[in-house]
């Protein structure tokens, strides 16, 4: 096999022509070419060029201001933008140019983002899927359409053997950018250093099929032939060009051989989170998991339940995953969203989304940011900000149980706790509960139709969902029934005839003792 070309971050910048349609890994710092997206974004300021590329990006690549996609938010740039993220980390300048109407811009779940990759490297005609119907979309809705400027339409509406499904439509790929840990001569690329697997592979075939080029990133180069085949995840004859970039991080914080399963460190700590209303939410919810369930955090409030169960002593008794890969051990801080401590697993981003699609998930946890009279939840739009579907409506599709998190209002909220019972110190600005969400992310219709259990648990009160709508089952020691929760909703919810209080112990300092409570 010939050996692959070596080329510096600025000869592979130069590979990229106007017009072309460019892949790009990488989910915040982690799988991040970030290198290569630099000489980009150098050249064009430098040169004008290239210009109206279309920009595929399956999760959300760059973690700080200036990095990762926020490198090509530049008017001219960017024609078109097909992603599941905006407004992601500190990448503000590409939702800039959507809140602008400067761009074209479409907003896809990023479980459906990773087959329609499948689907361009099978050279198929793309994704037929039931996820997204109702939602914003739903050519119905929208068709996940974010500026005016977006006119043509990626997503039909069929019917198949007299059900509705949503045609997500499949188109070749000029350019990908990938990254890896190690290369050898002939381009054969392992990730031995990343703590996820962002899609790699897809972008690659998906790039090689279309008749394009697979630009890949790493942080070593070794002799032909050396790298383990069991950790190689690109092979060689799809890499057309290596960039080595010895300065290459983990993630921005670094290298945790903890993060990649390199060791296990049985004696870590995560920081305890102080007894606020965040950590009020994590507690209630753990009392809906039982041992040995499947349980999927995500990002917002949901990912610091790992922690706080590991408090309580059940972080060996629940496998804790997300949809970039991780499986077992603990979801890391937020900064790192998607990476655990301690994984037993680490699965390819398109892997997982199949397994969470097909109804492998015990309790998924999300965040939420309205929640409508019939349950529906919106987590997409909220005034003049945009904000990211990633695997929403994906892992919402089939988990057997849904937990929405999040706060009973928005905006300053400030509680205490005082002799275990909550007090409302300023209220959120913005109600939270109402009568209509602005954009639909998820249609809770499917959802009891499906036999799924949905519950929305806030630091005051906890919601179950029911053919007739909300139904209010518990609220908070020390709040008032009217005036800290009625009064603050757009309608009027059921009540629950045994309305209770919830366990007292969730507002105490010391941990609640949930591992003997379980019997684990």
């Amino acid at each position: 096999m010939m050996k692959k070309k070596v080329l510096s971050a600025e000869e592979a910048a130069n590979l990229i022509d106007s017009g072309d349609t460019v892949a790009v890994a990488g989910h915040g710092s982690v799988q991040l070419p970030d290198k290569v997206l630099q000489s980009l974004e150098n050249r064009f300021l430098v040169t004008g060029k290239p210009r109206d590329l279309t920009l595929l990006l399956p999760v959300a690549p760059g973690a700080l201001k200036g990095t990762g996609s926020d490198r090509l938010g530049h008017e001219g740039l960017v024609k078109r933008l097909v992603t599941p993220c905006v407004n992601y980390f500190e990448q503000r300048r590409i939702t800039e140019l959507i809140l602008q109407n400067k761009i074209e811009a479409y907003l896809f779940p990023m479980g459906v983002m990773f087959r329609l990759l499948q689907s361009i490297a099978g050279r198929e005609l793309g994704v037929f899927t039931c996820i997204g119907l109702h939602t914003f979309v739903d050519p119905r809705y929208g068709g996940g359409k974010r500026t005016s400027l977006t006119k043509e339409n990626l997503v039909e509406l069929l019917e198949i053997s007299g059900q509705e499904v949503l045609f997500y439509k499949a188109f070749p790929i000029q350019v990908s950018i990938i990254r890896g840990t190690t290369a050898d001569e002939d381009g054969y690329v392992t990730a031995e250093h990343e703590p996820s697997i962002e899609g790699i592979l897809p972008l690659a075939l998906a790039a090689k099929n279309s008749g394009g080029k697979v630009i890949a990133q790493v942080n070593r180069l070794a002799r032909r032939g050396s790298l383990d085949p069991k950790l190689v995840k690109v092979p060689g004859p799809l890499v057309d060009y290596v960039v080595v970039d010895k300065d290459q991080q983990s993630t921005h914080k670094g290298y945790n051989p903890a993060l990649v399963g390199e060791i296990q460190a049985p004696d870590y700590i995560f920081e305890s989170l102080p007894l606020t209303h965040e950590k009020i939410i994590c507690r209630r919810t753990l009392f809906e998991i039982q041992p040995n369930d499947c349980v999927d955090l995500g990002i917002g409030i949901p990912v610091s339940i790992g922690s706080v169960g590991q408090e309580e002593g059940l972080g060996d008794q629940i496998t804790f995953c997300t949809e970039h890969g991780g499986f077992g051990g603990i979801p890391a801080e937020k900064a790192i969203f998607g990476t655990a401590i301690n994984p037993r697993a680490i699965l390819d981003s398109l892997e997982t989304f199949v397994f969470f699609n097909g109804g492998g998930l015990d309790v998924a946890c999300l965040s939420f940011v309205q929640v409508d009279r019939n349950g529906n939840v919106n987590v997409t739009k909220h005034g003049n900000m945009l904000h990211s579907c990633g695997g929403f409506m994906d892992i919402t599709h089939r988990s057997k149980k849904i937990i929405f998190c999040g706060t009973f209002t928005a905006g300053e909220l400030e509680t205490g706790i005082r002799n275990s019972e909550l007090h409302i110190l300023k209220e959120g600005k913005h109600k939270k509960f109402l009568n209509q969400v602005e954009e639909i992310t998820a249609v809770t219709n499917g959802m009891l139709q499906r036999g799924q259990k949905v519950l929305y648990v806030t630091e005051r009160a906890v919601f179950d969902l029911a053919s007739e709508g909300l139904c209010l089952t518990e609220i908070a020691p020390g709040v008032d029934l009217e005036k800290d929760i009625l009064q603050l909703m757009e309608f009027r919810p059921r009540i629950a005839a045994n309305l209770k209080r919830m366990d007292h112990r969730i507002f105490s300092p010391e941990p609640m003792n949930l591992l003997q409570q379980v019997g684990a």
